[in-house]
């Protein structure tokens, strides 16, 4: 079990109702920010990590060592966006939230006065920005790649792909499944938030650049978002109620993960041919014996011609 001192203690928030929780979130990445690498899952999305927020408004970036044994302070700020981890955040900074996208790069969302801020990697100009601002409540981000995480595969198909066998996915996110290596080239980071009377469970995509919003349930009174998650093949959004108890049910989307092939291919192909050493040709012949004749005679029947006209 791995374990860390976080100093400073992390930042504590209170929920509308007074409950509180720390600013500490978490997300899957890459084994080193910025590199693709063989764009492989595991690659991108084979490490744990966990962001902090601080009661000194810093945030601080930590990821979980290969072997799971303990958590690392990401220190090299160059491959993360300064103006996020190199500035003290505004007092009130508040539900921060974070993923990775498909360049390994980090992105962040918090909320402030009741807006929701994101800054986001730029693959056109190559660097970091902060250009989506709106209005609303609790911000949650989630890669949707995630969702299809190996690791939660059956064991055979586990043993399989870790053997070099490719694996096609049944992808139902547009809802008609298509079969794919790898979800990541159609995967989105996606930020869930909550509307300003935090009524509506919100939602915006990477590819629309979070220009479009899309509603995803309206639950009619005031709620919390409290985290979205992968689990098994769909995400989860966790919700409660305005005072912060936990709601009877969470949100669970339709599956983004059908059926699972595990589909061999030919390494090295092998050309084989034969010929025959010895052969022997041999006609074979069967006489056959009539044992009863058999007589068969037929007349014609009476006909007529009958005009169709």
């Amino acid at each position: 079990m791995s374990q860390l001192e976080i100093s400073p203690s992390p930042k504590l928030s209170l929920r509308p109702g007074g409950s509180g929780f720390f600013e500490v979130t978490f997300a899957l990445g890459p084994v080193t920010i910025g590199e693709t690498g063989d764009n492989d899952y595991f690659t991108l999305y084979g490490r744990a990590y966990m962001l902090v927020l601080g009661t000194d408004h810093y945030l601080r970036l930590y990821r979980l060592s290969g072997d799971g044994s303990q958590w690392d302070q990401v220190v090299d700020t160059e491959g993360l966006p300064g103006v996020l981890f190199d500035y003290e955040l505004p007092s009130d900074a508040y539900r921060i939230t974070l993923a990775f996208d498909q360049s390994a790069r980090v992105i962040v969302a918090y909320e402030e006065a009741d807006e929701v801020f994101l800054t986001r990697w730029d693959t056109g100009t190559q660097q970091y920005v902060q250009n989506v601002t709106l209005d609303g409540r609790d911000p949650q981000l989630l890669m949707d790649a995630t969702v299809a995480d190996p690791r939660g595969w059956p064991e055979d198909v586990q043993v399989a792909r870790a053997a070099g066998i490719p694996v096609l996915i049944e992808w139902l996110k547009s809802g008609v499944g298509v079969w794919l290596l790898s979800p990541i080239p159609d995967s989105d980071v996606v930020l869930f938030y909550l509307s300003a009377d935090r009524e509506r469970v919100l939602a915006r995509v990477q590819r629309d650049v979070y220009g479009i919003e899309h509603e995803v349930f309206d639950f009619g009174t005031p709620v919390v978002l409290d985290r979205a998650m992968s689990v098994d093949g769909r995400y989860q959004l966790l919700v409660s109620d305005a005072e912060g108890a936990k709601l009877a049910d969470g949100l669970l989307s339709a599956a983004y993960v059908g059926d699972l092939i595990v589909n061999p291919r030919v390494r090295d192909a092998l050309d084989v041919s034969a010929v025959p050493v010895a052969g022997e040709y041999r006609a074979e012949w069967w006489q056959y014996a009539a044992r009863e004749g058999l007589s068969v005679s037929a007349e014609p029947a009476p006909a007529a011609h009958t005009s169709m006209l």
